[in-house]
């Protein structure tokens, strides 16, 4: 009988590129994100623009790709999964922040880059729950409960603040509700599954670090900024709706 094919170990310099090329890719956004804040106060102005920051967030795509392919042989999934999601999102930002060029008129509201903004959503939250899976903690009862009561308090000031301002705007179409709620309501989704992850798991390697604080870093953001949008908005008597044009 012939004898099974030893698996290949990798190379000393095959490991040691997967340990440094993470550091080297986050140091390179690290100066790439400061050049592109400082450029809009110091100039030169097209380094503070849309091509340039939407290389940012496709550089994210490739190196969720790479990254899965030399780290995550047998679970590439919620990874390809994440890269898909944050496909869609600068996707949106490119149809968002291009839209009058690329069809000739003002963006509406809502859009199509709506529908690549919201399939971010299912595809990041589909990765986190199939990672939470993976990590055999999904069967956590206690961390369940607590993550489902802080969970539900936010839906609950969702609602109030974000949500319902928009469902009682008679002066708004349906499908401008609907999208309005949608964003804050995924919103809470996604917390609700980065909150399971965090009070449940015993196990916290840095690229779990990462990946609940990024997530939340996100969510937590762009929530501020809408909720100062909105203040802005009520203290001038005007009703935005929460779409791709209140993100342009």
């Amino acid at each position: 009988m012939r004898p099974l094919a030893r698996r290949q170990e990798p190379s000393s310099e095959a490991s040691s590129f997967r340990e440094s090329a993470w550091k080297l890719y986050l140091a390179g956004m690290v100066v790439l994100t400061a050049i592109y804040i400082l450029a809009d106060f110091f100039g030169p102005r097209w380094l503070n623009s849309g091509p340039v920051y939407n290389v940012i967030g496709a550089s994210t795509v490739v190196a969720l790709i790479v990254g899965a392919k030399l780290n995550a042989a047998e679970r590439r999934l919620p990874w390809y999964l994440f890269a898909l999601g944050q496909a869609c999102f600068v996707t949106g930002d490119v149809l968002a922040y291009n839209y009058q060029r690329f069809f000739g008129t003002e963006l509406p509201s809502p859009s199509i880059a709506d529908g690549f903004y919201l399939a971010f959503y299912p595809l990041l939250i589909a990765g986190l729950l199939l990672l939470m899976h993976e990590r055999s903690e999904n069967r956590d009862r206690a961390s369940l409960i607590d993550a489902s009561i802080i969970t539900v308090a936010a839906a609950a000031v969702a609602w109030v603040y974000l949500m319902a301002p928009y469902a009682h705007d008679h002066t708004l179409t349906l499908p401008t509700k609907l999208i309005s709620i949608a964003y804050p309501l995924m919103d809470v989704l996604v917390l609700g599954v980065v909150l399971r992850i965090a009070v449940g798991t015993r196990r916290r390697e840095p690229a779990f670090a990462l990946l609940v604080c990024g997530t939340g870093a996100r969510k937590f953001t762009w929530q501020f900024l809408r909720c100062v949008g909105k203040l802005c908005c009520f203290r001038r008597g005007l009703s935005i709706p929460l779409t791709s044009h209140s993100r342009s």
